[in-house]
């Protein structure tokens, strides 16, 4: 049961607390103990209680999705050359592509833009309406050369990530940002990752997503050929730690995690093919997805409309009863 009443709540109730005393008085005095006296205040009682607005809710409302500021914040470091998606026969960074062209489909009309990360952190789209242009640039983003493991500074990326949302927002005042970080949570030196916390104020939904195994997997040298400027990655040299060590790259769940707790949105695994992930597919109507404006997707049926109409039978009965009288009485005096 909801209520949206069209004066404040307290008028309306003193409103139908005065319309109740006048009833029980009537009732107690026989002398107005009348059917005209009981049903107009009948009357004024259903007005007052249609000006409520009362509803029953449960219902859903489509989002406009074309006024969104949509940001993909990339982890595009050498660890996303690790081949553990789909059955390890496939690169995450293959796999987080595709899921950021799935997110553009998902928002057609919106405006994009992408926060990345490799060797520094940097802006590697500016916010723009053209799908098309945001689509070229998410297929050609793919880790830099790699031959040791460097250390990923995650907490950075959100820290740009932040300044670029708030300066969007001020630009575009009318325009709600849905943030996308895509990563598998390996910060410098294992340090937990660090959230700006005004970030959360300036977004009203998103996904935080995780690639790779907590078992994690080696991970191949990333070399650029100089003649093609092809991307290769090797299947059996791989990238050393700083001890010299084959380094094992491993999803960081709990550094994933914390961070979609901190910015309030919803942490998705993507170890496997479709695992977990397939909900992104229902972002256009789960509440997950606009974790602050559920007002704007919940709907409530309204009724009042009922009491306007049992209202408007009683006044045409008793506009039927008055002019029944002023009949009798012209035939009386004639």
């Amino acid at each position: 049961m909801t209520l949206k009443p069209i004066l404040p709540l307290f008028v309306l109730y003193l409103l139908l607390a005065g319309t109740a005393a006048m009833l029980v008085f009537c009732l107690a005095k026989k002398p107005l103990r009348k059917a005209r006296n009981l049903r107009r205040l009948a009357i004024l009682a259903l007005i007052f209680v249609a000006m409520l607005r009362p509803g029953i809710s449960g219902g859903s409302a489509e989002r406009d999705l074309s006024n969104l500021n949509i940001f993909f914040v990339v982890d595009n470091t050498g660890s996303m050359a690790a081949k553990d998606m789909n059955g390890m026969s496939e690169y995450r960074y293959k796999v987080m592509t595709d899921d950021m062209k799935k997110i553009v489909e998902l928002f057609p009309g919106s405006k994009y833009a992408i926060i990345a990360l490799d060797y520094n952190v940097y802006q590697a789209m500016p916010l723009i309406d053209d799908a098309n242009t945001a689509l070229a640039y998410i297929g050609s983003l793919s880790p830099r050369e790699s031959v040791i493991s460097a250390d990923s500074n995650l907490s950075q990326l959100l820290v740009l990530t932040n300044t670029r949302v708030k300066q969007y927002g001020e630009r575009y005042k009318n325009r709600d940002s849905l943030l996308f970080f895509f990563s598998d949570g390996e910060n410098i030196n294992n340090a937990p990752i660090s959230t700006p916390k005004e970030l959360k104020q300036n977004i009203v939904g998103g996904a935080v997503i995780g690639y790779g195994t907590t078992n994690g997997t080696h991970v191949g040298e990333v070399t650029i050929d100089s003649t093609t400027k092809a991307l290769a990655i090797s299947n059996s040299v791989f990238i050393k730690d700083s001890s010299g060590l084959e380094h094992i790259s491993k999803l960081d769940e709990a550094s994933l995690k914390s961070v979609a707790n901190e910015i309030g949105i919803e942490y998705y695994r993507r170890s496997s093919s479709g695992d977990k992930f397939d909900n992104i597919n229902n972002f256009t109507t789960e509440s997950a997805i606009y974790h602050r404006s559920d007002d704007m997707a919940n709907v409530s049926s309204d009724f009042y409309w009922l009491f306007i109409l049992i209202a408007i039978a009683l006044l045409l009965w008793d506009f039927y009863a008055v002019l029944e009288v002023l009949l009798l009485e012209r035939k009386v005096a004639k």
